[in-house]
């Protein structure tokens, strides 16, 4: 029979299949942002995975660059960053399977707070020729003559009580 002469010359075969190979996560660390002090950053990574060896994806944030920041929780996947003065920071997102890691950075843009001046003088200087002086000073420090007070005025020797401004 057919069967009985395939059976006779036939070799055996091995066949060994061999488990897929761990392939590395791919990370995303988001799109950059813009944020005003006081206001801070919510930061969101993202991972994806072969699934091997376990499926289970952890995360870890570090800054990278710029001006010192808060990163409240580094090793979950969304977390919030804190920032005490303006400029550019770069932060990373590793994400790793337990045995390979991939990461990325977003650029987190962080501007000043808007100033808002609070001006504060000393008293007025005795009338010396015609002129009283004083010192007036942005308790905000904002850098901004904007607003600011009068820090001389005309006056008379015999009329101190209503002082004349000087533009």
């Amino acid at each position: 029979t057919v069967e009985t002469l395939i059976a006779r010359r036939s070799n055996p075969v091995t066949v060994t299949v061999q488990p897929p190979a761990n392939q590395a996560p791919t990370a995303y660390a988001g799109l950059d942002q813009e944020v005003t002090l006081p206001a801070g950053a919510t930061l969101t990574g993202t991972g994806e995975d072969d699934g091997l060896p376990t499926g289970t994806l952890t995360y870890a944030w570090t800054q990278a660059s710029g001006p010192s920041a808060a990163i409240a929780t580094p090793t979950q996947r969304d977390t919030a960053v804190a920032f005490s003065v303006a400029g550019t920071a770069t932060f990373r997102v590793a994400v790793s399977d337990g045995i390979l890691s991939a990461s990325d950075d977003v650029t987190v843009l962080v501007r000043a707070a808007p100033c808002t001046p609070d001006w504060q003088c000393t008293t007025w200087s005795a009338c010396l020729g015609g002129t009283q002086t004083r010192t007036c000073t942005d308790r905000n420090a904002c850098g901004t003559a904007a607003g600011a007070l009068p820090e001389t005025q005309i006056c008379t020797e015999a009329d101190r009580t209503a002082p004349r401004l000087i533009s």
